[in-house]
């Protein structure tokens, strides 16, 4: 049973709102746009606004048709009207386009203001009094009187520069629309990635735009900028950073189990670089994960990547092991952390030329540690000293 107060089409109608916004400013990245300030979705250009979006989302699966007396119209009119009174904008000068996912119903007045060419303004304007003088509607009435408070010339002006944009992509449908504007920018096998980044930027973007109150616009030119920005990271030599932010949520308890800890504290590596550690483990294992089920990286370059730095890891220990002439555990620990010390700073080992964010090497180092049977250690002796993880792997599985 439908829940009457639910907010779910509320929520639907704002998301709608933002991936409408992106989708008109991939098409005019030459302007500006803000969301919730005069209009749902407002377009300037040298800070003065040319064009105003009041956008209609309907999640009906049967097709909503729009007529005379439709209140997703009025009160759109209502919300222009009073602009134009209180002088925010003013007719000619600004595009009205009225976005909807339903039907302009046949010879309506909304029918008459498509872009199409049966467009007659006039007679639209005509339609509209006659429905004004006829309606009984209570709904309505508030959106008649600001429409009728205008004078007449501003009432023909600003009906004169609606256009209505009716069977407009869903919420879902739109996807596809905004992954048809990108694919002048990226090849097609790579705009999955692309749109998720995208929008995943725009989103945090907008919200923040919207939770701000801001009425300073999104400006075309940095949603442009991000755009070549994620080209770039998809280029052959390079690969998205998704992760150099993300802090890892699990307790204290769950990471001191993992062996890759265990393994610095056989060297008896700081507390803060543990916390290090595990955050360089935690973005790396992510992104690595993001990369594959992105198919940015295959299993075999994986593959090949570890098998370097495992190589790198070999040439550093046995460097290691030739320098020991005190087998103290005080000596041993602090030659192991040497040898941590020196794999952290390599320059060199990135998975590709242009990815050079230092958490996916230091990170994957830990993953390469935290195997059993041990692949890489820090400890001179580390199959021995943590031999104990061996036995706890094994008691698991008896």
């Amino acid at each position: 049973m439908s829940n009457m107060f639910s907010a779910g089409n509320s929520a639907i109608g704002y998301l709608y709102q933002i991936r409408y916004a992106l989708l008109m400013i991939l098409k005019n990245n030459d302007k500006d746009i803000s969301i919730e300030n005069l209009d749902d979705v407002e377009f300037e250009k040298e800070g003065t606004p040319v064009e105003l979006l009041q956008l209609k989302h309907h999640s009906s699966k049967r097709v909503a048709n729009l007529s005379n007396g439709s209140s997703d119209f009025w009160k759109s009119i209502r919300i222009w009207a009073e602009a134009v009174k209180n002088n925010n904008i003013t007719v000619p000068g600004v595009f009205f386009s009225l976005v909807t996912t339903a039907l302009a119903s046949p010879n309506s007045a909304i029918f008459y203001l498509k872009n199409d060419n049966n467009r007659n303004s006039s007679e639209a304007y005509k339609l509209l009094l006659q429905h004004i003088k006829k309606s009984k509607s209570v709904a309505n009435q508030v959106a008649f009187n600001a429409f009728l408070s205008l004078d007449i010339d501003q009432q023909f002006r600003l009906i004169d520069s609606i256009y209505v944009i009716d069977k407009s992509e869903n919420i879902i449908d739109i996807i596809d629309a905004i992954k048809i504007e990108l694919r002048l920018v990226v090849k097609s096998e790579l705009i999955e990635s692309f749109y998720e980044r995208l929008e995943g930027w725009w989103f945090e973007k907008a919200v923040k735009h919207l939770f701000y109150g801001s009425k300073d616009p999104i400006k075309g030119s940095e949603v442009h900028k991000k755009i070549q920005d994620i080209r770039d990271d998809l280029k052959p030599d390079a690969l998205p950073i998704d992760f150099a932010n993300a802090e890892p949520s699990e307790s204290d308890h769950i990471w001191d189990e993992r062996i890759f800890v265990h393994q610095l504290n056989a060297i008896a590596v700081s507390h803060p670089r543990v916390k290090r550690a595990i955050k360089d483990f935690y973005r790396a294992s992510n992104q690595r994960a993001r990369w594959i089920a992105d198919q940015l990286v295959s299993i075999s370059e994986l593959e090949d990547y570890e098998r370097k730095l495992i190589e790198e890891w070999e040439e550093q220990f046995a460097m290691s092991e030739e320098n020991i002439t005190d087998f103290s555990d005080v000596s041993l620990q602090k030659s192991g952390r040497d040898l941590y010390n020196e794999v952290m700073k390599i320059p060199y080992l990135n998975i590709r030329q242009n990815v050079t964010e230092r958490y996916v090497m230091q990170g994957s180092f830990h993953i390469l540690s935290d195997h059993i049977p041990f692949r890489i250690g820090w400890h001179p002796q580390y199959n021995d000293k943590l031999a104990y993880l061996k036995q706890k792997e094994l008691d698991k599985h008896e």
